[in-house]
């Protein structure tokens, strides 16, 4: 892991921040590392250890962007754009960018839907169903114990969330 550590050190002391390095660090990550059978991602995986350099050095504010050095909740952020466009263009677009392979986006997009709506609707059912799927796909392909088991019990809890919902619906 010394090589995790000495890269995110170095693009440190560049002054790049988090999201490049993070990025930087998956399209450099040496073959011969994510082979090797004692590296193999059982319990953590080297994702967590590029955070866990990151803060040890730099500390939490991680975006190098003033807006998140005091952000506003997240859900105030989703219900302002929604007002922008509705959960049906969000939805649609969550599920093109699934259909592309783009999952992590597609989970971004179908959080602000979730995060900004209060009220149960057939399009927020959709919108939890797709989670799911989503959620089950990626912990499918996951190695990391930890990840795994965190997708796991979050599909779990979206689930009994899809059930209330359609209780709950007119």
């Amino acid at each position: 892991m010394h090589f995790i550590h000495d890269e995110v050190v170095k693009r440190l002391n560049e002054g790049n921040w988090f999201e490049e390095i993070y990025d930087e660090m998956l399209e450099i990550f040496p073959e011969k590392f994510i082979n090797h059978p004692y590296l193999r991602p059982m319990y953590g995986e080297y994702h967590f250890v590029i955070y866990d350099v990151y803060r040890l050095y730099h500390g939490w504010c991680d975006t190098g962007n003033p807006t998140d050095l005091f952000p506003a909740k997240s859900e105030e952020i989703a219900k302002e754009l929604l007002i922008i466009t509705d959960q049906k263009n969000y939805f649609n677009r969550a599920r093109q960018l699934y259909e592309e392979g783009k999952f992590q986006l597609a989970l971004h997009l179908l959080d602000v839907v979730i995060k900004g709506t209060n009220e149960s609707s057939e399009t927020l059912i959709q919108v939890y169903k797709l989670k799911v799927k989503i959620l089950k796909n990626k912990a499918g392909e996951e190695m990391s114990f930890i990840a795994k088991n965190i997708l796991i019990s979050s599909v779990n809890q979206l689930k009994a969330k899809i059930k209330e919902l359609r209780k709950n619906s007119p």
